[in-house]
């Protein structure tokens, strides 16, 4: 067979099987398309079955979750064992590919490509302000986790049996939702968290801030301490950089009613020194401060310093209103 022949014949094949993983070709092989539909057509089945065996399990008070979970588990396991014991026999079949495509390339002059990727990923920022927490709980999930632990377990019990009749009535039980979750998925997802507002709003502690605020505040001695500190953090970024400083206006907002009010003497003896006036808020508690008379140069980005450094840029070859990062030339040079 000529050179002209075995060409045809190994782009015959690449056609129908593709180029080895490491060549990164975007042109998959004819085959690859009818291996991706009978891999559907499986994972489909499968899912049935899994889904089938997972929710005998939820139709079942006090087992539900944890027992599919527990299903799911073993069946993952197993998986895993299978893909661990199948990962060497892949990795040599790759390694075999790629060594007989290396020898065809070299034996017919050139046939293959190269390719580069990237990946970059992005961080999130938080967000201001504090959360009035139980003792103990660093964080919402801490404070959310702690009060449900606290529930009786007869209640529970009742919830989820009388959460079961009215699934069973409404979507002829929990696996018929899980076999159709486009067709049944939202209805049950409104009709779940109506009922589970409804169980733990009976049993959530109503009171307004200023009182969670005292509960335990007082008792361990933290709540001095917590209201300097967010007096301290509401001071304005732009601060005057001048002695006696001008007039602050400050404003405590804070729920209405005796706890309210308690927290505003209370803020009276940690502030001694500040007036402030007050401002119903029913829903939070917060210290807002202002210098509403302040002078621009009063700040310290244009105060002394400041002027100093604009001086310094005005007698320099960099243009004091422009950027600094960007060398400048004059035109014609």
């Amino acid at each position: 067979m000529d050179a002209a022949s075995a060409c045809s014949v190994l782009d015959q094949l690449i056609k129908l099987v593709g180029k080895p993983d490491c060549e990164n070709d975007p042109l998959l092989g004819s085959l690859h398309a009818a291996m991706i539909a009978r891999f559907e057509t499986m994972v489909k089945e499968t899912e049935g079955h899994v889904s089938m065996m997972a929710a005998t399990f939820l139709e079942v008070p006090q087992y539900r979750l944890p027992g599919a979970e527990e299903a799911v588990r073993q069946i993952g396991e197993r998986l895993k064992g299978q893909v661990e014991a199948l990962e060497p026999v892949r990795a040599d079949l790759n390694n075999e590919v790629r060594a007989t495509y290396a020898r065809l390339f070299h034996a017919n002059g050139g046939l293959g490509g190269t390719g580069l990727g990237a990946m970059a990923g992005r961080g999130a920022d938080g967000a201001p302000g504090k959360l009035i927490l139980p003792d103990g709980c660093k964080n919402l999930d801490e404070a959310a986790d702690q009060f449900l632990a606290a529930l009786a377990p007869e209640d529970l019990l009742a919830f989820d049996e009388g959460l079961q009749r009215d699934i069973t009535r409404k979507f002829r039980g929990l696996g018929n939702v899980c076999l159709k979750p486009l067709a049944k998925g939202p209805l049950f997802r409104e009709m779940l968290l109506n009922k589970a507002r409804e169980f733990l709003d009976e049993r959530l502690d109503h009171s307004d801030p200023a009182t969670a605020f005292f509960r335990s505040r007082t008792e361990n001695g933290s709540a001095q301490p917590l209201l300097g500190e967010a007096f301290e953090e509401a001071e304005p970024d732009l601060a005057p950089n001048v002695y006696p400083r001008p007039y602050e206006m400050v404003v405590l907002c804070a729920p209405p009613g005796p706890d309210g009010d308690r927290l505003k003497e209370l803020a009276k003896v940690v502030v001694p020194e500040t007036e402030f006036a007050t401002a119903p808020l029913p829903d939070d508690i917060c210290f807002y401060r202002e210098y509403p008379q302040l002078k621009l140069t009063d700040l310290p980005q244009l105060g002394e310093y400041a002027r100093e450094a604009y001086q310094q840029m005005m007698a320099s070859a960099t243009p004091s209103h422009a950027r600094v990062d960007v060398p400048w030339q004059p035109p014609g040079t």
